[in-house]
């Protein structure tokens, strides 16, 4: 630290930038305190460097305390400086104070301020104010991007609005703007919350022919609509397919395939798979036992029936 001390401001600043590619936040916070403390003169440069290694630790409180010291300072901020605030202010889920901050810009926003703030309101599960701000950003004629439109369907799944994003899916084919996984996912898991298990399982297949591969969200997602749709062969087919490609399960695909079996009225598979769970190193909830006792038992009396 002492020997970087030493340099001039251009060299100050990249060891601040060496320390940012190094994801050294600490490190990067340090110098440009002792910076100050030896009467260097800071600049833009030297905060955002310092206010970007802070964001991507995502360490969203100290980014936005760099960011008093920048104005405590009168250090004149530019765009890349406020974007990364921003950002900063999503990760932290404070949406309200990343609203007030776009409204105070004091330069144009751009695709990247809309696309922080968005996904700030679709982490405070605010999709009204999601949908109003890419509404805007479009009136502005900015080119929204697939992250922009990944963050607004994710705000609709949260209130369970698959149509809308579907909408949305349909918007990001219609400007030839290649899809994620992340936004797939959110629409699939849309769909399912309402039942839409038809719609879900259309989107898997869409993510496999955009060579998009399906994450543990999208496959327990698809799992559960099969199960609400009473296709238990597919629920496992899907859990199988999962299987193949390496995925690790988690406790929301299996207890969906044990709900699906128990729908199916197949109790045998249902009990049998609740203890393959332990196989995939995932522990049954109360979901999975519910579950696999009530096929348990429709299974007995059947059983019982027919004796």
């Amino acid at each position: 630290m002492e020997s970087a001390l030493s340099g001039d401001l251009a060299g100050l600043n990249y060891a601040l930038g060496a320390f940012q590619q190094r994801a050294l936040w600490q490190d990067a916070l340090h110098l440009l305190h002792a910076m100050h403390s030896r009467i260097v003169e800071r600049d833009a440069k030297s905060f955002g460097v310092v206010l970007s290694s802070c964001e991507r630790a995502e360490k969203w409180q100290t980014a936005l305390l760099v960011l008093d010291e920048l104005q405590t300072h009168r250090v004149e901020s530019n765009l890349i400086i406020r974007n990364t605030a921003l950002s900063a202010w999503a990760k932290g889920h404070q949406w309200q104070q990343a609203l007030a901050f776009l409204r105070d810009m004091p330069m144009c926003p751009d695709v990247f301020s809309y696309n922080a703030a968005i996904s700030a309101c679709e982490k405070g599960s605010q999709w009204l104010q999601a949908m109003a701000l890419l509404e805007e950003l479009e009136t502005r004629q900015l080119r929204g991007t697939v992250v922009t439109y990944g963050a607004a369907i994710s705000a609709c799944e949260k209130v369970e609005d698959w149509e809308r994003a579907l909408l949305l899916l349909c918007t990001l084919s219609q400007r030839r703007l290649q899809s994620s996984i992340i936004a797939h996912s959110a629409g699939v898991s849309a769909c399912e919350k309402k039942g839409q298990w038809l719609h879900a399982l259309q989107l898997l297949v869409e993510a496999e022919e955009q060579n998009l591969l399906p994450d543990v969200v999208a496959y327990s997602a698809g799992i559960s609509a099969r199960e609400k749709g009473g296709v238990w062969e597919q629920a496992m087919a899907l859990l199988q397919q999962l299987l193949q490609l390496g995925i690790q399960g988690n406790v929301v695909t299996c207890s969906a395939v044990v709900s699906a079996c128990e729908k199916g009225a197949v109790w045998q598979r249902a009990g049998r798979f609740l203890l393959q769970m332990k196989a995939f190193q995932v522990e049954a909830n109360a979901l999975s036992f519910n579950a696999a006792i009530v096929a348990c038992a429709e299974g007995q009396k059947s059983f019982s029936g027919t004796g």
